[in-house]
């Protein structure tokens, strides 16, 4: 092992694993010490953290190979941890650039991680708090801010629509990832919108088959679901109204769902075109 400029990294690809093993015990020991009551010198903790977020983006981002190996010593709950007790703004701002990073790499294509990370067990530390994410959101630190807009959100937003899609009857999940999808949309419209209403991501259709089979006693989703539409709506109504379409002529007819009732209201309010 190498430590030198203030990075710890492993000399070869072969110290990893042990890397992970032992660097994982100690960011949730230095993480425990912010979010406790003792005398150590923040700045030196803050400091070693610092060091070890570094030391794993360097082995995370870019090499998929290692996403595994760090989720099994279970590394997105350290890094989730770390950030959640390091402040947002503070003179090691990279410990929250890098773990944007890190947490986009582990939730990618993972949706059992992205439901650790934002729906955990009842008193699991895992989580990274919704307050803290929105912390990065709106981080007067231009880095941190340009750091979760570029990496760490898309990443939410694509693995919320999967999870959604695998547990369609799960009302519970369909109502968070709603609401996930809103926020997520309304912090960053131009990145988050054209996400779901790609063709590709199906969510579309998805937001349309939830809205025709809500049953009597799912009363919370189809408010849930419409208010993803409007947000969706705000941002680019005619493209909207057009993918409301698509989508409802391919589960049924169009005039008989909700989910395009509810945009034709939104497009007659707004003067917009009829879709023919």
């Amino acid at each position: 092992m190498a430590i030198f400029s203030g990075k710890i990294v492993p000399k070869t690809i072969g110290e990893e694993s042990n890397f992970f093993a032992w660097t994982i015990p100690i960011m949730d020991s230095f993480s425990a010490r912010l979010e406790g009551d003792t005398d150590d010198d923040t700045t030196v903790v803050l400091g070693t953290l610092c060091s070890l977020m570094k030391a794993l983006a360097q082995l995370l981002v870019g090499h998929p190979e290692n996403w595994e190996r760090l989720m099994h010593v279970g590394g997105l709950g350290a890094i989730a941890r770390v950030m959640r007790a390091s402040p947002v703004v503070s003179d090691f701002s990279d410990i929250q650039e890098h773990g944007c990073d890190l947490l986009a790499c582990l939730i990618q294509g993972n949706d059992a991680a992205l439901m650790e990370l934002l729906r955990p067990p009842e008193n699991d530390s895992s989580r990274l708090t919704m307050d803290h994410i929105q912390g990065l959101a709106r981080s007067n630190v231009d880095s941190i801010r340009e750091k979760f807009e570029s990496s760490l959100l898309p990443e939410l937003c694509k693995q919320v629509m999967v999870v959604m899609k695998r547990t369609s009857r799960d009302d519970d999940i369909q109502v968070m990832g709603c609401d996930m999808l809103v926020w997520l949309i309304s912090t960053k419209p131009a990145t988050v919108a054209p996400l779901v209403w790609d063709d590709d991501a199906g969510m579309m259709n998805h937001l349309t088959q939830l809205c025709l089979f809500v049953d009597d006693n799912s009363t919370l989703l189809l408010p849930k679901c419409q208010a993803v539409l409007r947000v969706l709506f705000e941002q680019d109504g005619e493209t909207v109204c057009n993918k409301m379409f698509q989508a409802a002529y391919e589960v049924g007819s169009p005039d008989s769902n909700p989910a395009y009732s509810f945009v034709t209201t939104l497009r007659a309010s707004r003067g917009i075109a009829k879709i023919e």
